[in-house]
């Protein structure tokens, strides 16, 4: 009926990596399984690669995300990258009904640092679901 993201990837990820340094892409050129550096990265592709053929048939729902505002996952340090990281994120989000970005004071992990905010977004958008 709704979500609330955490700082979550999003499927255009994959459609910035060209615009990394190729030690930090996903699948670059003629790397091998072992570049990709760990097991969890390995997957993240395989999930990102997978959710690119829904870009654009995002349902009718209303989707929070809750953006990292303490070097956010999509800090880099590759200026390239990073000034347009946040916009694939919003621009994500704006293809849900309702899509609300919001910058939180957080590092990535939010869970920990803010969690009286994410209790507080669920139940907003909890209360602004109709009743069935």
């Amino acid at each position: 009926m709704g979500i609330v993201l955490l700082d979550a990837m999003f499927p255009d990820d994959l459609l910035l990596d060209p615009l990394l340094p190729p030690k930090l892409r996903y699948n670059a050129p003629g790397s091998k399984k072992e570049d990709m550096a760990s097991p969890e990265r390995i997957s993240s592709y395989k999930v990102l690669k997978e959710a690119a053929a829904y870009i654009g048939k995002e349902p009718a729902i209303p989707v929070t995300y809750l953006a990292a505002g303490q070097a956010p996952w999509g800090d880099t340090g590759v200026p390239r990258y990073d000034n347009v990281a946040m916009d694939g994120q919003k621009s994500y989000v704006k293809r849900f009904a309702p899509g609300r970005f919001i910058v939180v004071d957080s590092p990535h992990f939010e869970e920990q640092a803010i969690p009286g905010q994410i209790a507080q977004e669920l139940e907003r958008l909890i209360a602004s679901l109709p009743s069935t």
